[in-house]
C-alpha cells in the first residue's frame, strides 16, 4: 500500500510589523518609522509546486518589485500572498509579468 501523507499547501504566511525609533546625532534628532512584512517559516508551506515560485522570488530579493500595494500594513496582522494581473506571452504561453497582493488572514 502507498501511505503517502499529503499535506495541504498553506501558502507563505507573513506577519506585519511597524516600528518607530529615534536617531540622534550632534546636529539633529529624527524619528523614523518603518513598516514591512516578515516571513513566518513555521506557519508557511515547506515548499510545494505552488509555493516554489515565491521562494525563488524571496531568494532573488525581487519580491517587492512584484507587490503592487505595500501600504497600510497592520502590526501583528498575518498576511498571505495572492498572484494577480498575470501577463503571458501570446506565442509561448510563458508568464511574462505578474503582481502579488497581500491578503489578510
Amino acid at each position: 500500500m502507498n501511505n503517502e501523507y499529503k499535506q495541504e499547501c498553506k501558502g507563505l504566511v507573513f506577519k506585519g510589523y511597524s516600528s518607530g525609533f529615534y536617531i540622534r546625532n550632534k546636529k539633529e534628532t529624527k524619528i523614523e518609522f518603518r513598516e514591512g512584512i516578515r516571513l513566518l517559516k513555521r506557519k508557511s508551506c515547506a515548499g510545494c509546486k505552488e509555493c516554489g515560485m515565491f521562494y525563488e522570488i524571496l531568494s532573488d530579493g525581487t519580491l517587492f518589485n512584484h507587490i503592487s500595494i505595500l501600504n497600510n500594513i497592520k502590526n501583528d496582522q498575518l498576511y498571505t500572498l495572492k498572484v494577480t494581473n498575470i501577463s503571458t506571452d501570446f506565442e509561448t504561453g510563458i508568464v511574462d509579468d505578474f503582481d502579488i497582493e497581500l491578503v489578510e488572514i
